[in-house]
């Protein structure tokens, strides 16, 4: 009766023991899934017209402080002699996601685009947003 307890304790300790292991495990996986590191996401916005115009750029990933967004554009037909367009953008809002405990991740930008084109000329945007971002699945940290 003794020797069968003693069994049934050690195997129960062995059992916690295991279960211990297996969740330090999983935490360190978790923590390594929602590291963070330089990251660059990109994306083009085709411009038909000219004029002012809002366009969001999702990120594809979430950046942990405010990225550093630089603009550029291609021509898609040639434009009459003389007559390049002309361009500017900026970020007119940031798409946020709150963080525990009082931060932000970045998910986004709206932006603002202001063109000046001969009539049927039109080119794409490039947008390049990078900065540190976390890797892997964030949803954890977020409220």
């Amino acid at each position: 009766m003794m020797a069968d307890r003693r069994i049934r304790n050690a195997m129960a300790e062995m059992e916690s023991m295991r279960q211990k292991m297996r969740s330090e495990q999983n935490r360190g996986r978790d923590l390594y899934d929602i590291s963070a590191g330089p990251s660059m996401c990109s994306t083009m916005i085709k411009v038909n017209n000219a004029g002012e115009a809002t366009a969001t750029f999702m990120f594809s990933c979430k950046f942990a402080q405010q990225p550093s967004v630089n603009f550029g554009y291609q021509m898609q037909s040639a434009p009459p002699s003389g007559r390049t367009p002309i361009f500017s953008a900026s970020v007119k809002d940031w798409i946020t996601i709150k963080k525990l405990p009082n931060g932000l991740l970045y998910a986004g930008a709206v932006l603002l685009i202001i063109s000046e084109a001969a009539d049927g000329v039109s080119f794409y945007v490039n947008a390049t947003a990078s900065g540190i971002a976390f890797r892997g699945p964030v949803e954890y940290p977020y409220v």
